[in-house]
């Protein structure tokens, strides 16, 4: 039981970082150059068993959307934005459980290239929807928020050594 509590809590926290350190970002118009909703769900994955980070992945843009407006239903930035977040935590988790003398920044750049990819394959789908050229809008996401993924890249692992010590963020949780 004492565990359950202690992943919700921390679900709670990381939800919460989701949603409050992206409103930042928007007042200077950075959010979808920085990605720093990324974070919070990119660390999850760190301290959190698979269903937790998961959950905590699709849960927090949609409390964010209702919350704050952004990302925004229409055009379906909310959608694209589900699916790369369940991917890049899902990758990240698995890799940290299973490869365990992976380096957090090798996790992370695993894990943000293929959320990468997945949003490329994601925006393309719905692209026909938008009625815009199927590699146009694919390219532009892709483009915009390179400068936010490599920073996400250096970002986590740095927090990830920082907190490593704290009791209440201690990692190498075996379950997935």
């Amino acid at each position: 039981m004492q565990q359950s509590t202690r992943h919700i809590t921390l679900s709670a926290l990381f939800m919460a970082l989701g949603i409050l350190i992206p409103m930042i970002f928007h007042f200077a118009m950075l959010g979808p150059i920085l990605l720093p909703m990324l974070w919070p769900i990119a660390a999850s994955a760190f301290f959190l068993p698979m269903p937790y980070t998961l959950a905590v992945a699709v849960l927090t843009p949609c409390l964010s959307t209702l919350l704050t407006g952004m990302p925004p239903v229409s055009p379906p930035i909310l959608h694209i934005m589900c699916i790369e977040l369940a991917v890049l935590s899902t990758v990240t988790r698995v890799l940290y459980v299973r490869a365990a003398g992976m380096s957090p920044f090798l996790i992370m750049l695993v894990s943000v290239t293929v959320s990468r990819l997945a949003l490329i394959a994601s925006a393309a789908v719905l692209s026909p929807f938008l009625h815009l050229p199927p590699g146009m809008i694919s390219l532009f996401y892709f483009v915009r928020s390179l400068p936010g993924a490599f920073i996400l890249i250096i970002i986590i692992p740095l927090v990830l050594k920082r907190l490593s010590g704290t009791s209440v963020f201690s990692l190498r949780q075996k379950n997935v």
